[in-house]
């Protein structure tokens, strides 16, 4: 009964935060600025040389770890919503923190173009969750769950520093400020579902039924 009762309540905390994710863009939609993400984005990074900030060809807005290129969707290039412009100062903090010596983002550099290719690993815990029953696989699960545990902490970690990297700047609309926050909750809600998850798993291999 615990076994199904945590199987439900860690997948749908997953995925729930995914939805309010999607929330967080639509309620976004929303003018906040004269001048275009672009401007914005590119007079908090004034103190940084060698920045290169590019019109996306495609339909995300990403820091290319790899290349260490902001590139903006047409939408976070010349929109003035507040969630364009708030998704292009995270990615923009991303590369600050970057080019301040983030170790952790320069070993993922050498596997992956950016961060965000991460936030499939949540989903994926979900895929894991239902096809784990017995103590055999709930081992191999807990493995991976472990790994994706680290990995969502350290997103936090790297989008704490993002926040108070913004929360000092004066000129930065409270708002954005705002935004960012609900995103970091976000991400605290995908690992606190991993961590149930993890209880589960371990559950099943001591073989506690409640």
């Amino acid at each position: 009964m615990m076994n199904t009762i945590l199987l439900y309540v860690s997948s749908f905390i997953i995925l729930f935060s995914f939805i309010l994710y999607f929330i967080l863009i639509f309620l976004g939609k929303k003018e906040i600025s004269n001048v275009p993400g672009l401007d914005i984005t590119s007079e908090m990074l004034n103190d940084f040389s060698g920045i290169n900030v590019l019109l996306s060809k495609g339909r995300f807005t990403y820091y290319d770890i790899k290349r260490k290129v902001i590139k903006l969707n047409n939408n976070c290039y010349y929109g003035k919503n507040l969630d364009d412009i708030a998704i292009s100062l995270i990615e923009a903090g991303i590369f600050v923190n970057h080019k301040r010596g983030n170790k952790i983002i320069e070993f993922f550099s050498k596997f992956i173009p950016t961060l965000k290719l991460l936030y499939i690993l949540p989903i994926i815990a979900v895929l894991i969750n239902f096809m784990t029953f017995n103590p055999t696989d709930s081992m191999l699960s807990l493995l991976f769950l472990f790994v994706f545990v680290v990995i969502a902490y350290i997103l936090i970690d790297i989008k704490t520093w993002v926040l108070n990297f913004y929360s000092k700047k004066s000129s930065i609309n409270k708002k954005i400020i705002n935004f960012i926050k609900s995103v970091l909750y976000l991400d605290w809600f995908i690992l606190i579902g991993e961590l149930v998850m993890i209880f589960r798993f371990i559950f099943i291999i001591l073989n506690i039924n409640i």
